[in-house]
């Protein structure tokens, strides 16, 4: 070889060795600029960002995961311990200097919402008092407003047998469920369960948990039902189990799909029947068919999450009185600020839907003649509780172009219609009620612009609606329903009556309920 050439070939290799230096130096100061391989014991974190002892002047960049990690362990360990994770730098103003924080390209999403924590820590901010965090989440429940709200305290019960933390789900038109729009905590008190020692959580708090946390919550869905199957097994007690196939559709959705980072919760639901009908009829059958179900679930005690489809009609555990939850104040407050506009004020419950429509005109001279009585009451009683007004909840369609006030009210006919017209009338000039005035919520815009909702459009939720007019109901001085023909026995009716009863004396109400009929007045 000329030696000309073999000084080239040992330059060439010189340079590429100090070159092959070059990249590994580059690799590892990007490597301590973005990246912690090893674990740190808690309390004692490096930060991945430190200075080089010879800086290389390029600008460093930091991916937002790296950040995201650090501030986990920081939340984590100032959490657990009371100590910070890492020292301030001993000369701040040293390089690097971090100048830009590129977006994620990876699944994870790090914001102020959604970042990766350690179980622990996120167990033990959704389910402070019991961790490992265990949750019941119901996800449907058959019934409107008023009977679902006395299904969903029978769930906070079964949660507490459970020893589950219950993630209060959303409600929308009279019905709660995890597909709806609007957060427990917009109608109801969550403060009632602090005070009935229930633990609960938000849906929103549930789903940044279920977002959030390291390892995928694992979830299993089930589906209660009423009852009994065609063929029940001969050992089964109180319950049993039907796991569908792979090719079954689940009957409810629960829009828990984003959540369930394993893929299970979109599986179809384990099915759970009673094994006998009207097993809620006497004491014995109810302690069986309830038993087992909670036998059935505590099974399932390492599932993460039980996401219950709750098809179930009848209560679960023994109350001499129904339990319903407590409105929010900000309710209370309006529908006792409205009563006190009309006091003294009737309120009458008329129910239409599933009552035979032939009989309802013949209802209505019925109710004209039993306010007439109370008018004529409490005129006898002095000017201070001559009634003024009459305030009318009711499923029937009072303002124009307006829906019937119940999600399951689906066929309005003449004989609706020709039997609020005669009740109407006796308002106007020359009728016997002539006056006093009638009016519902539609009636006083202010207070539909207090609460920034609709009452009378298609997209009118219902179920807020319900409850003021319940609420309403409440505080009247007098309250009237329909009965036999003419009105139906409802949760909504029993609501009003127990919590007018509980308050007679103290809010001056001068009756709990009277009833009109196709026959006589009642009590």
């Amino acid at each position: 070889m000329p030696p000309r050439v073999g000084r080239i070939l040992k330059i060439s290799i010189f340079l590429l060795i100090l070159f092959g230096i070059f990249l590994t130096v580059e690799k590892l100061t990007g490597s301590l600029l973005t990246r912690s391989d090893a674990p740190s014991p808690r309390g004692s974190l490096e930060s991945p960002i430190r200075s080089p002892t010879r800086y290389s002047g390029r600008v460093p960049i930091v991916d937002r995961q790296k950040l995201a990690e650090i501030e986990s362990h920081f939340l984590y360990n100032v959490m657990m311990d009371g100590i910070p994770v890492w020292d301030p730098p001993d000369n701040p103003r040293s390089p690097p200097k971090i100048t830009e924080v590129p977006q994620p390209t990876g699944q994870i999403v790090l914001n102020n919402h959604h970042r990766i924590v350690p179980n622990k820590f996120a167990d033990g901010l959704l389910c402070p008092d019991v961790v490992p965090c265990r949750l019941l989440v119901p996800t449907w429940i058959a019934e409107q407003e008023s009977k679902a709200s006395q299904h969903l305290y029978q769930l906070a019960l079964l949660s507490q047998q459970l020893n589950r933390t219950l993630v209060l789900p959303n409600m929308w038109k009279s019905r709660f469920g995890t597909c709806n729009r609007n957060p427990f905590e917009y109608y109801y008190d969550i403060g009632f369960f602090t005070r009935s020692k229930i633990n609960t959580a938000t849906f929103e708090s549930f789903k940044e948990w279920a977002a959030d946390r390291a390892t995928p919550p694992v979830m299993c869905s089930f589906s209660i039902e009423s009852e009994p199957a065609h063929e029940v097994p001969d050992m089964a007690q109180g319950v049993f189990l039907v796991t569908p196939n792979q090719s079954s559709v689940a009957r409810r959705r629960n829009c828990l799909e984003r959540l369930d980072r394993r893929g299970e919760i979109s599986k179809p639901p384990i099915i759970v029947y009673p094994t006998r009908s009207r097993w809620h009829i006497d004491s014995i059958s109810q302690s069986e068919y309830t038993q087992g179900l909670i036998s059935t679930l505590s099974a399932y005690h390492d599932v993460d999450v039980i996401a219950l489809s709750w098809e179930v009609k009848h209560p679960i555990f023994s109350s001499s009185v129904p339990i319903y939850l407590e409105y929010a104040p900000r309710w209370i407050d309006l529908a006792r600020s409205l009563s006190k506009r009309l006091s003294p004020f009737i309120a009458v419950h008329w129910r239409m839907e599933t009552l035979d429509p032939k009989g309802l005109p013949a209802c209505a001279p019925r109710l004209i003649d039993l306010l007439s009585s109370i008018k004529q009451q409490s005129n006898n009683e002095g000017t201070s509780h001559r009634i003024q007004n009459v305030y009318l909840a009711t499923d029937y369609p009072l303002e124009p172009n307006s829906r019937p006030h119940s999600g399951t009210f689906h066929y309005v006919t003449e004989d609706h219609h020709l039997a609020m017209r005669i009740f109407k009338g006796a308002f106007e000039r020359g009728g016997s009620l002539q006056d006093l005035t009638l009016g519902s919520f539609a009636k006083h815009s202010d207070v539909l612009h207090a609460i920034g909702e609709s009452v009378d459009g298609w997209d009118a939720d219902l179920g807020l609606l319900g409850i003021l007019d319940k609420s309403v109901a409440m505080n009247a001085e007098y309250f009237v329903s329909g009965g036999a023909g003419c009105g139906r026995a409802s949760s909504f009716t029993a609501q009003i009556i127990q919590e007018r009863a509980k308050k007679r004396k103290e809010l001056g109400l001068k009756n709990v309920i009277d009833i009109f009929t196709h026959h006589a007045r009642g009590k």
